[in-house]
């Protein structure tokens, strides 16, 4: 080792301190500052670092004894011989993460959470080295770029719509184990189907890069909402996030998924409802894996917790602190652990919790407090166990507050009807009545659900009863205003409805559904365009396909095993015959048979024998089967064509060859046809005759929807309109107008209810006599395609553009 220069340059002492210097050259440099007093004396005002450096050796600086001493005493007794020597991994870790609290973004979260709005196109200039084209991707932007992966702006043609691309550095293409883990990341993110993770569409190798597909997000991150903010975020605001970044970790956890690096730089509020979105699985560990004990160190400081910083298992509270970290910043407008530089934040961490939240922001209420301050204890074991427990505070805050909001609701009306009945003349009989001791006896409430055994708790101002909700039970209860919840939390479901009112008679009945989202599997990879359910089936048998080539079946009473039939198209329908003997799949493109052939097989054995009808020249958009059974319809780029199933012979509908068709429907009778197309019209045909009976414009875009009802039909199309047609009107009632295209409709059994799904991915339920509407599907994260009910009509089951079918429990009508 050659002799070093008489002093050493601050450059020099840094990276001493830092631990990016070999051994034997440390050794030297050690030796030369316990003789020269001018480098010890230079090396103790480097800067903000000095303090943890010299704590840590044990040497206060100069002039900082009291300070010093309290930063020793308040580390951990294992905090100095666990950070000394690993000062260099603990360097070389920080080079690898993102954005400090109030500092720069370096590395591979999400790069598109680094700009403005994602949707901006930015000029291929930033990056010249990036081609236009990308497989079949035509770049058009560099949307972020972080140390190792860059996000791009990309529009695939296939599918006509923009995407974002993630890819790795040129540079890191070489590096051992980086394509893994970017793998990693998709695979982690993937697993996860929630509204509140963002979706990954694929991973797939172009030009010898891997690639994460993903949606294209609009919006900002939570880190740039912050920015804007000076000072804590509203409350309600701030119940919102939390509550939604919960929702998205629990399902994570359930997944048995850690994600490691929960900051508000990854968590993105998509427009235009800011929709909370938790980005970056690449740092996603799998829970009970032993993560973390080789000693290794990830995460961002400021919001990693204690145990990423020591090396050591990881689990779901170690995502809870990095939660209660975000929560603690947006509550106060500060973070928790803050510093000059990066070390120091990891030092805090380790050394000194931060004071409440509410010290800060008096206006927090205690509880959300208390909330913050528990979940980022410096022991995991002292923290909430879940995520579910932490949403569970959230919610009985919330319940409170709308209790309270709903106390000074009613006082104001009491006193509003108080001061009329004065006005009126009736001041002292009414002064009476107001003031009279409560002497209602108790009502006894029979409550009816549809749920085996769910625990519920009815709640009345200070007063609880519990409740196992199932058919049927009981209680008795005095006349009042109540609300229902159930007693444990389930993020997606909810009860409906959540309050009622017990008036003064002998008995009433009190309806209570759970609704939401029972089941669902995500074996498709590509959109689900169509979904049937085989018959006499309890639970239901699902069947679906996609733009895969995949047929899926489905048993919703073994959610976790579906089996598979690859088909040689991409499928655009499936029916099933009423007797449960046939399934009929149909697509293709606009290319020459096979392509466009409709393929029959059984619904119970999809990989036996198949039958094929030949006749389409042009994509097939739907099928269907008249209850009767003696007829199969399928409508397509080429007109309408019916199937006599007993001959296999077809023909083609007089005047539906005219125009693309894309939807059909056939009457409980048997007797009629509905079709409808991309000229905005529907027609109808009667059977028998083969004739049409009226054709009527439907809308000003595509007629994507139309079913039967007793005495006449539904339309919905890409105008956001429901229609309803009587079988003699002229002019329809326009039902509900929706801000964005209806792509699906379902109608019940006995023609009381509606089944909407649309581009946004909401299912929602109507009366189709009051025109009442609720909102029962939130889980799909893109445009549901297809939704029908389920025999019983109390559950339905639903496909979606993004890849998964879902069984949903709807509420009484």
């Amino acid at each position: 080792m050659p002799l070093l220069s008489p002093c050493l340059s601050p450059a020099e002492l840094e990276q001493f301190l830092l631990g990016r210097m070999d051994e034997d050259r440390s050794l030297s440099i050690e030796g030369h500052l316990q003789d020269c007093a001018e480098c010890q004396q230079r090396m103790m005002s480097l800067g903000a670092e000095d303090e943890l450096v010299q704590a840590l050796r044990g040497q206060p600086p100069v002039g900082t004894e009291a300070v010093s001493e309290s930063v020793l005493n308040d580390a951990p007794p294992e905090l100095v011989n666990l950070l000394v020597p690993h000062f260099k991994r603990i360097a070389n870790a920080l080079e690898e993460t993102i954005e400090m609290a109030g500092g720069p973004t370096h590395s591979t979260a999400d790069a598109a959470s680094q700009t403005g709005h994602p949707s901006i196109d930015v000029s291929l200039t930033e990056e010249p080295t990036y081609p236009r084209q990308l497989g079949r991707y035509e770049i058009r932007g560099v949307l972020g770029r972080g140390g190792m992966g860059t996000v791009l702006h990309a529009f695939d043609p296939l599918l006509n719509r923009s995407i974002a691309v993630k890819v790795l550095q040129t540079e890191w293409l070489a590096e051992a184990g980086m394509a893994e883990r970017m793998v990693r990341e998709a695979q982690a993110a993937a697993a996860v189907q929630h509204d509140n993770i963002v979706a990954i569409y694929s991973v797939e190798l172009r030009n010898g890069n891997p690639c994460i597909v993903m949606p294209l997000l609009h919006g900002v991150s939570l880190h740039q909402r912050l920015q804007e903010v000076e000072g804590p975020l509203p409350v309600a605001e701030f119940l919102r996030i939390a509550r939604e970044a919960c929702l998205g970790l629990a399902a994570a956890h359930t997944a048995g998924l850690i994600h490691c690096d929960i900051k508000p730089a990854n968590l993105w509020l998509e427009a235009p409802n800011d929709r909370v979105k938790i980005l970056d699985f690449g740092l996603a560990v799998v829970h009970g894996d032993g993560n973390g004990a080789d000693g290794s160190i990830s995460g961002t400081p400021g919001y990693l917790a204690p145990e990423q910083a020591k090396g050591l298992p990881l689990d779901q509270r170690t995502d809870i602190f990095s939660l209660g970290c975000v929560l603690y910043r947006m509550a106060t407008g500060k973070s928790p652990f803050t510093g000059e530089r990066r070390l120091k934040a990891l030092w805090t961490v380790l050394a000194e919790p931060p004071v409440a939240a509410s010290e800060i922001n008096p206006a927090l209420p205690d509880e959300l407090s208390d909330l913050i301050s528990g979940m980022m204890a410096r022991s995991a074991d002292d923290r909430p166990a879940t995520v579910t427990k932490v949403l569970a505070v959230l919610d009985e805050y919330e319940r409170r507050q709308a209790e309270l909001r709903g106390g000074v609701v009613r006082r104001r009306w009491l006193l509003g009807m108080l001061g009329a009945a004065l006005i009126s003349g009736a001041g002292v009989g009414a002064w009476a009545m107001f003031n009279a001791p409560r002497t209602a006896k108790p009502v006894v409430v029979t409550f009816l659900g549809d749920e085996p055994a769910l625990d519920v708790i009815v709640h009345r101002e200070d007063r609880e009863w519990p409740l196992t909700l199932g058919p049927e039970v009981t209680l008795s209860l005095p006349p009042g205003d109540y609300s229902v919840r159930p007693a444990t939390v389930t993020e997606l479901r909810q009860l409906v409805p959540e309050q009622f009112v017990v008036t003064d008679q002998k008995s009433q009945v009190v309806r209570i559904a759970f609704v939401g989202e029972l089941a669902r599997h995500a074996q498709h990879t590509q959109m689900v365009t169509g979904v049937a359910m085989v018959p006499g089936q309890n639970p239901p048998v699902v069947l679906s396909v996609g733009q895969d080539r995949a047929l899926v079946r489905w048993d919703t009473a073994q959610p976790t095993s579906p089996t598979f039939q690859n088909l040689s198209y991409s499928a655009r329908c499936v029916a099933i015959s009423p007797s449960g003997d046939e399934v009929a799949t149909a697509g293709g493109n606009k290319s020459l048979p096979p392509e466009t052939d409709i393929e029959l097989r059984p619904p119970n054995q999809i990989d036996g024998p198949v039958r094929r009808l030949v006749g389409h020249q042009r994509r097939v958009t739907a099928l269907a089967y008249s209850p009767d059974g003696q007829w199969l319809a399928s409508v397509g780029g080429d007109g309408v064509f019916l199937w006599n199933r007993a001959t296999g012979q077809s023909q083609l509908m007089p005047e539906s060859e005219s125009h693309t068709l894309t939807t059909l429907a056939i009457s409980a009778d048997s007797q009629r046809l509905l079709s409808g197309g991309d000229d905005g019209q529907t027609t109808l045909w009667d059977l028998s005759s083969q004739s049409v009976l009226q054709t009527r414009v439907a809308g000003t875009g595509t007629v994507r929807a139309v079913g039967f009802l007793k005495a006449g039909f539904v339309t919905a199309g890409d105008d956001g309109v429901v229609r309803i047609w009587s079988d003699n009107a002229i002019k329809p009632r326009e039902f509900t107008n929706l801000d964005c295209p209806i792509f699906t409709v379902a109608i019940s059994t006995d023609c009381s209810q509606l089944l909407t799904g649309d581009r946004d991915g909401t299912i929602r339920l109507w009366s189709l006599t009051t025109g009442e509407q609720q909102k029962v599907g939130h889980g799909h994260s893109h445009a549901v395609q297809t939704v029908m009910f389920v025999k019983n009509g109390r559950q339905a089951v639903s496909g979606s553009a993004d890849g998964t079918v879902r069984l949903w429990q709807l509420p009484f009508p």
